[in-house]
């Protein structure tokens, strides 16, 4: 894996320094410390944990995962379950998995990187196979168990859904039988969201995983990754701003556009010391052109119900009740209910009780942009470059809600709202508000 190429990255942590990668990492410490307490006890007992991390894509798994590896593999922390440990850390994107052998090769391969003795054996599974595929199957098998021995293997990889669709369902049968069989395992994988591989009754690896959910960045965190970043790149300038009333109503505006996404704050935090706000559109544009394919990889990964409500409600420009959107998207109300529900568990949707309706809407505002970039109308570019004129600071924001209040009686039922010190609505907090 490539280290040390770029200060921060917003596609691929693995090429950050592992300095880089610890520095940026935020809200994410009692996950941690949970994670490496239970490879660590698989390291030195029999009983071996397998985790399996959900989150949507940008939402910081990769990056977790290699702290996780640099902290197990030089903190002294850990040092004797280092000792019993094996690690096979595969590539973020295993493409070339299409059956149990090739995982096995793959496993094995990554494993020979820090050991050369294992390149011989793999040879001979290779070599193997072209007169025998069976025996090479059971060459591989007797490899990888001859080399653990009675260590621990940690499998760390990414992406589980599709490892299991190239695997199929055959091959994720012998894997979980292999598994049964030579108890050496523990396993850290990840995944965009729970799929039928792991959910299925019928499955091999149903009630395998512990599923632990990545929760996308409150405010606190979020600011508190774009200090770091801006020291890390060494701009004291904007570490200093995000101190002020301004800096922090600028980063609280960025939040109500990010939805929580690492990704997305690290790409927007340029956006922050921008002085010539009638040069943001273009350089605006071409964020959205780097976000665009990755929520349309995100959508794509949905059910068709699931794509057919995320395209709907990205071309509403308001909160919708449950059975408008029914009516339009041509469902019954409970089917829609319920695949809002899931969208909602998925990070794609906001639900908002008010009284006996629930309104939804995109739980990321800027995946709307995205949709509508790809649909060719611009129109939202002019209103970002208002949208970023017109941040207010905190006492900005009281300040014009007093006067309105105090101007206009007939507003007090929007006082909820449009409070600032209110948490009803904390998208409008510190953000954009039309007086």
């Amino acid at each position: 894996m490539s280290r040390g190429l770029v200060q921060s990255s917003r596609y691929s942590p693995g090429n950050m320094t592992p300095e880089a990668l610890e520095r940026l990492f935020v809200g994410r410490e009692k996950l941690m410390a949970d994670v490496l307490k239970k490879i660590a006890a698989s390291a030195t007992f029999k009983e071996k944990h397998f985790i399996l991390l959900v989150g949507p894509r940008g939402v910081g798994k990769t990056h977790f995962v290699e702290v996780l590896h640099h902290r197990l593999t030089t903190a002294p922390a850990w040092r004797k379950a280092r000792t019993h440990l094996k690690i096979a850390f595969l590539n973020e994107e295993e493409w070339g998995v299409a059956s149990f052998l090739d995982l096995l090769m793959r496993i094995l391969e990554t494993l020979e990187k820090s050991d050369a003795s294992l390149r011989p054996g793999i040879e001979g599974v290779y070599s193997l196979h072209e007169r025998d595929p069976a025996r090479a199957l059971e060459a591989a098998e007797t490899l990888l168990v001859e080399y653990i021995s009675r260590g621990t293997l940690l499998l760390i990889c990414e992406n589980l859904k599709d490892l299991f669709d190239g695997l199929g369902a055959e091959g994720q049968q012998r894997w979980r039988a292999f598994i049964q069989e030579h108890p050496f395992w523990t396993i850290l994988a990840t995944a965009p969201m729970l799929f039928a591989g792991v959910q299925l009754q019928s499955s091999a690896f149903y009630g395998f995983f512990t599923i632990r959910k990545l929760d996308r960045l409150e405010f606190e965190g979020a600011l508190d990754l774009l200090k770091r970043k801006a020291e890390h790149e060494g701009d004291p300038k904007l570490t200093t701003a995000l101190d002020t009333p301004v800096g922090r109503a600028r980063a609280r505006a960025i939040h109500h556009l990010a939805g929580g996404s690492h990704r997305v704050y690290v790409i927007m935090s340029d956006f922050l010391m921008h002085q010539s706000l009638d040069q943001l559109a273009p350089p605006f544009m071409r964020m959205v052109d780097d976000l665009t394919p990755y929520y349309q990889d995100r959508v794509r990964l949905l059910a068709p119900q699931q794509r057919k409500l995320v395209e709907f409600l990205a071309h509403e420009r308001r909160p919708l009740v449950i059975k408008n959107i029914a009516k339009r998207c041509l469902m019954s109300q409970q089917t829609a209910a319920k695949q809002l529900g899931e969208l909602t568990r998925l990070g794609f949707v906001q639900r908002t009780p008010v009284g006996r309706e629930t309104y939804c809407e995109l739980a990321e505002p800027l995946m709307r942009i995205c949709f509508e970039v790809k649909d060719r109308r611009t129109e939202h570019i002019e209103l970002f470059v208002e949208f970023l004129r017109r941040w207010f600071t905190v006492p900005e924001l009281r300040s014009r809600f007093e006067g309105l209040r105090t101007e206009s009686p007939t507003c007090r039922p929007f006082e909820r709202c449009l409070d600032p010190s209110s948490t009803a609505n904390p998208a409008l907090y510190g953000a954009t508000v039309s007086w």
